[in-house]
């Protein structure tokens, strides 16, 4: 299943069509070509192209479906090919969260696939992180529909600073999630599998010509998996630090609460910037809804103060709005408890921005509230 068309990439669309401003026809364009070379690739493969589905959500896009278009009725235009809808899936899926849900629910769920494999949540790339994020609230509602239970879902790394990181010729973790809450697993393959693997990656001419050698660092003689503990999510194991100037968020928990209040903390490795904007994003896949996103400001008045030590104290204080507090390990955010009555699972995730841009984003946590 491929999530986007790689209809986004300037370089690509400048190979591909020759247009150095290249327009909504030539990002089209260059998707319509991305398709066919996925057909070939999978051909070499020895895969059958019919069982390929092209979902056709706005490439480089899908962490804006993440936070701003999960649930609205007014679906994202992108950016490229100036479409709120898919051009190459016969459904057109209208460009918001629910709808990737809802892909992934038909593809994945009601075909009762026992294994799913996707880019890791921690993975810089916002695309693959974002399509991550979306799978948890489809396995849950996928244990409601099939009785066999969830399929096990493995991760696998594209990008990261540093990686890949090669012993020789195999895959290794990277260094800083290679501890508590990763297992990650290697599967080996033959001298014939890794020469078959390189051919079909030749196949994506258009990223092969424009990126050169780097892809071909994937090519190795093993295939590596991160398979984290399946009630947690992966809200541990450090967002990618992209530069020391960088702010990153170290992880970010949960403790919900059936009465009064429940929180949440995102932990960074220094206090949190001034400049840059923090959020908080909370969403669920039902059977009620909830799509919020908490700017993380916080309120230093003296009447501020005191109230956040009295929920600090006081678990069953009940507030009708976040409150939110900052600290030298990061922020603490009290969350109204009513927000989570009548869910199954709860997931969340934040990120870092500078002038509305993106500069980083921590994993995907999720939990049940304890009292359903």
């Amino acid at each position: 299943m491929y999530v986007t068309s790689g209809d986004g990439s300037w370089p690509s669309a400048w190979k591909v069509t020759g247009s150095l401003f290249p327009g909504p026809e030539e990002y089209l364009e260059l998707g319509r070509a991305r398709i066919e070379e996925a057909k070939a690739g999978a051909k070499v493969l020895g895969l059958d192209t019919t069982h390929l589905v092209f979902l056709g959500f706005p490439d480089g896009e899908l962490a804006d479906l993440v936070f701003e278009h999960q649930n609205d009725e007014i679906a994202l235009k992108s950016h490229r090919t100036r479409l709120d809808r898919s051009a190459y899936d016969p459904l057109r899926f209208a460009y918001r969260g629910r709808d990737i849900m809802l892909a992934i629910d038909e593809q994945v769920v009601r075909r009762h696939a026992d294994r799913v494999f996707l880019p890791h949540p921690l993975d810089a790339h916002p695309d693959h992180w974002a399509t991550a994020a979306f799978l948890p609230a489809t396995r849950a509602s996928g244990q409601r529909i099939d009785p066999r239970g969830r399929a096990l879902t493995l991760y696998y790394m594209v990008h990261r600073p540093g990686y890949p990181n090669r012993y020789g010729d195999d895959l290794l973790p990277p260094d800083e999630l290679a501890g508590s809450g990763h297992h990650w697993y290697t599967l080996p393959l033959s001298p014939a599998r890794v020469a078959r693997k390189r051919a079909a990656l030749k196949d994506h001419w258009s990223q092969t010509t424009t990126f050169g050698p780097d892809l071909y660092q994937y090519v190795a003689c093993n295939e590596l998996f991160d398979v984290p503990l399946p009630d947690s999510g992966v809200a541990r194991g450090d967002a990618p630090a992209v530069g020391s100037l960088v702010p990153r968020i170290d992880s970010v928990g949960a403790c919900l609460s059936p009465i009064g209040h429940s929180t949440f903390r995102l932990y960074l490795p220094d206090a949190p910037r001034s400049g840059c904007d923090y959020r908080l994003h909370i969403w669920s896949s039902g059977p009620a809804l909830i799509d919020r996103t908490i700017d993380l400001k916080e309120d230093t008045s003296e009447q501020s103060c005191a109230g956040a030590g009295r929920l600090s104290a006081d678990a069953q204080l009940r507030i009708a709005d976040p409150v939110c507090v900052t600290s030298d390990s990061g922020w603490t955010v009290y969350v109204p408890s009513r927000w989570f009555n009548g869910m199954f699972l709860v997931y969340f995730t934040s990120d870092v921005r500078w002038k509305g841009n993106l500069l980083n984003h921590s994993g995907v946590g999720w939990a049940a509230p304890s009292w359903y």
